[in-house]
């Protein structure tokens, strides 16, 4: 319909900002953001049309882009809602989390009940290390929507929060509700299955787990097994291209040099992340998306990959990864696990970069990863068997990997870690050509933010506790082993 009017009139501002809605809605940022601009020609001030394509560069990673545009949407108008909304959100994903909690509770003092903004505050306050401040804030947004199967789901992230017996019958009714819609009831299957782990129901809590990992997987943006597919390809691709490749001869004039930790989420990632951002030298910032976005792009292309200009990827890459950098340090972290499957490309782009792979037992890593809701990554939904084949096909890669490019990462065991962490600590830093701080050995008291579900866990001691908590469902990894357990590789 928005089309056809369109044909008659395509100066329309509203029209086209109405035509970009539908594009955002099917997630075509590009097409939307174009629509948009198309928009703000015919009329500059259109604030609906600046907000929408504020949200697309924000959706598209784009912070800069987002933070311009909703600082033009507040200038034109300084108390506008959506604007001072998107603003938090954009602080907060670029790690100026007491910014964002500043602007949340800005947005609290005149809608105390605003259902968003006390979700949006309890995150910040989270990563910030306000356990009592976030804890409050998610039980103010679930007084605020008793719907809200969120919201247990954030507290249920709070590793170190346990659940009242008043909060178990208050989910459980929940639960019986007719009403609820798919995307609630998903979050609020993971705290019940939550919930009762810590109960040591463990039959009941798999049960809870299992359907949720079930209704993540129908519901994933993208098929599971296409991602999967899609990725072993990009693999061999990347590998055939650039694992003979020299690279850049030197690293981007004057820029940082970024430690890359890889590796399967729930495997000590986040852990060395903050040991390493314990060293005066270095910087972490978090799970950026740049590389992400720039291997994504690359695949979409088709094109020839040995064609590509290395060193204005270099550059995209450090220019884009500025707005997550909050010091001059010379090294910085960029904790994205999944980044395991781009080492070709980074050997290839960034050559100067250290990589290193944290890995963790097959099976205690599964099972952590089994209990965890992943939003925006398809391989790792589905059932435990599901997981286990994501872990083969991870093993597989970072196998072929040393083959094609021997000592690319420097490989840090989590058990081994737990079992002797100075002496790992101390091997990390040497391996990375960096001087021992003892400042390393007490990561957990440093007092940066962490965005990760990890943030309660590494803001302690380690604990080996969590070794063997695995085992407790064990009853119900017979075909998750034997997967692991196959011999044929996918990768030669």
């Amino acid at each position: 319909m928005l089309d056809a009017l369109l044909a008659e009139d395509e100066s329309e501002p509203v029209m086209l900002a109405l035509r970009a809605e539908v594009d955002v809605r099917e997630r075509r940022f590009r097409e939307a953001i174009a629509r948009f601009e198309q928009s703000l020609v015919i009329a500059p001030g259109h604030l609906a049309a600046l907000h929408g394509q504020a949200y697309c560069h924000y959706q598209m990673g784009r912070l800069a882009q987002a933070r311009n545009l909703v600082d033009r949407m507040l200038w034109l108008d300084p108390v506008n809602m959506p604007a001072r909304l998107l603003k938090a959100a954009v602080a907060g994903v670029s790690g100026d989390n007491a910014d964002a909690a500043l602007l949340y509770r800005g947005v609290l003092a005149e809608q105390p009940n605003h259902y968003p903004s006390l979700l949006g505050l309890g995150h910040s306050l989270r990563i910030l290390g306000d356990r009592d401040g976030a804890v409050a804030a998610y039980r103010k947004a679930l007084r605020c929507n008793p719907a809200s199967g969120e919201g247990w789901s954030c507290l249920a992230s709070l590793k170190t929060y346990r659940f009242a017996d008043s909060d178990l019958v208050a989910m459980e009714q929940l639960g019986r509700r007719g009403d609820l819609s798919n995307a609630e009831r998903q979050y609020l299957e993971f705290a019940l299955g939550r919930a009762h782990w810590q109960r040591g129901d463990d039959a009941v809590a798999f049960g809870h787990y299992a359907r949720a990992k079930a209704m993540a997987r129908a519901s994933a943006l993208e098929d599971p097994d296409l991602a999967a597919n899609r990725n072993r390809h990009w693999i061999e691709q990347s590998i055939a291209a650039w694992a003979s490749a020299d690279g850049l001869t030197e690293h981007p004039a004057g820029a940082p040099i970024p430690i890359f930790v890889v590796g399967l989420p729930r495997s000590g990632t986040t852990l060395v992340e903050q040991i390493l951002g314990s060293h005066p030298q270095v910087e972490a910032t978090s799970e950026l998306p740049c590389l992400e976005r720039i291997a994504r792009r690359l695949m979409d292309a088709q094109g020839d990959l040995t064609e590509i200009d290395v060193l204005a990827l270099a550059n995209e890459y450090i220019e884009e990864s500025k707005i997550y950098r909050k010091t001059r340090r010379p090294f910085f972290v960029d904790k994205q696990p999944i980044n395991y499957r781009h080492i070709a490309l980074i050997k290839a782009i960034l050559p100067q970069a250290r990589i290193v792979e944290v890995r963790r037992g097959a099976l205690a890593n599964c099972v952590a990863m089994f209990r965890q809701h992943f939003l925006g990554l398809p391989e790792y939904a589905g059932s435990l068997a599901d997981i286990a084949q994501a872990r083969r096909d991870y093993e597989e890669a970072m196998a072929c990997f040393e083959h094609v490019l021997p000592g690319a990462s420097v490989r840090i065991e989590y058990e081994a870690l737990v079992a002797d962490t100075e002496s790992e600590i101390r091997r990390l830093l040497d391996a990375l050509a960096l001087p021992f701080e003892e400042a390393c050995l007490t990561w957990y008291a440093n007092g940066q933010p962490v965005r990760t579900p990890s943030s309660e866990q590494v803001r302690q001691p380690i604990y080996r506790d969590a070794l063997e908590e695995w085992r407790r469902f064990e009853p119900w990894l017979g075909e998750a082993k034997a997967i692991l357990e196959k011999d044929e590789a996918w990768i030669v």
